[in-house]
C-alpha cells in the first residue's frame, strides 16, 4: 500500500480514505478535479488492481456502478499452468477414401 500511496501523492492526490487488511488495500480520494478509487488484492507474487478515476461531477451517476464493481472484484487463484512436456511427433492424418482409379475400357493391347 505504501507504494500506491506514494504514486498517488506523486500525482498530487489528496487521499481521503485508506484501509488495508491481509492481502488487500483500498485507497480513495481526489486528484485534480477527479475522484479516484483503487482496490488491490495480492495473491502470491501477483497484484490485482481495480482503479476508477473519473470527474467529480459524475460522482452521483457513477456511485452505483463503482460500488458494484468493487464488491464483485476478486482475484481468484488460477489453475496452475500445465507442466511442459516433450512435444509428440505429429501424427499423419488418416487417409480419406478416394474414388477408385478410372478403369480402362478395352484391351489396351
Amino acid at each position: 500500500m505504501n507504494r500506491a500511496v506514494r504514486d498517488w501523492k506523486r500525482d498530487r492526490a489528496r487521499i481521503t480514505y485508506a484501509k488495508a487488511g491481509t492481502g488487500w488495500f483500498v485507497l480513495s480520494g481526489y486528484v485534480g478535479g477527479d475522484i479516484f478509487y483503487e482496490k488491490t488484492i495480492a495473491r502470491g507474487d501477483t497484484f490485482h488492481s481495480l482503479i476508477w478515476q473519473y470527474p467529480a461531477a459524475l460522482k452521483r451517476s457513477l456511485d452505483v456502478p463503482l460500488t458494484r464493481s468493487v464488491r464483485t472484484f476478486t482475484a481468484r487463484r488460477s489453475a496452475a499452468a500445465p507442466t511442459p512436456t516433450t512435444p509428440k511427433r505429429p501424427q499423419l492424418a488418416a487417409k480419406t477414401p478416394t474414388s477408385p482409379a478410372p478403369r480402362r475400357v478395352g484391351s489396351g493391347y
